[in-house]
């Protein structure tokens, strides 16, 4: 991707800025076009990312960024948290989980080692064993087929709604399997819609 100009939206301008954004955008021609990147419920602010995602950079850099162009200092969930940048993620094991996500509740729960169910403070007990990582790494992969392969956005759509539905309900972020699911989505909106230029090979 290389930028050829720049323009000014007004309306887009008004979003409010988070390092996790809940909506990805392109341009089509001078138009530029707003997607949700997952549900966004009924009173959700909706964010734009207005410089580096959580997973590129990390929190330093990400700060001194917005500090210099934007004048203010980030305080979203993953400047918060210090989430680590995308290499640094991991594929979800069983063995590797240090948080888990309460399904009755949705809070977010420590994991002490080798533990597979926690008391949660609902009341509730958190058996990791029923968190399906299978099926979600399994989804993941027919994402990635559907948008990016076979560049079919209604199907790829309709999966990415059941992968974001075990996520929300199992999967604490960040997570390779949160970025994955999101990265794709972007990829596929610029490799869809975005400017193409048919370079001869010699």
């Amino acid at each position: 991707m290389k930028p050829i100009g720049g323009g000014l939206y007004c309306t887009a301008a008004l979003f409010n800025h988070s390092c996790d954004p809940n909506i990805m955008r392109f341009n089509q021609g001078k138009r530029m076009v707003s997607v949700s990147c997952r549900s966004i419920r009924a009173g959700e602010k909706i964010y734009d990312c207005y410089g580096l995602p959580w997973y590129s950079k990390p929190w330093e850099e990400r700060q001194r960024i917005l500090i210099k162009f934007y004048r203010f200092t980030c305080s979203c969930l993953p400047c918060k948290e210090s989430w680590p940048v995308s290499e640094l993620l991991a594929k979800a094991q069983l063995s590797g989980l240090s948080r888990v996500k309460c399904s009755i509740c949705g809070s977010i729960q420590a994991r002490r080692r080798l533990e597979t169910e926690i008391p949660c403070s609902c009341g509730a007990l958190i058996d990791l064993t029923e968190i399906p990582l299978e099926k979600i790494a399994k989804l993941n992969e027919e994402l990635q087929d559907l948008l990016c392969v076979k560049m079919d956005w209604r199907k790829g759509m309709q999966v990415r709604l059941e992968l974001e539905t075990l996520l929300e309900k199992y999967i604490a972020t960040p997570s390779l399997e949160h970025f994955l699911s999101n990265i794709l989505v972007w990829r596929a909106l610029w490799t869809l819609t975005g400017s193409k230029k048919i370079v001869k090979i010699m």
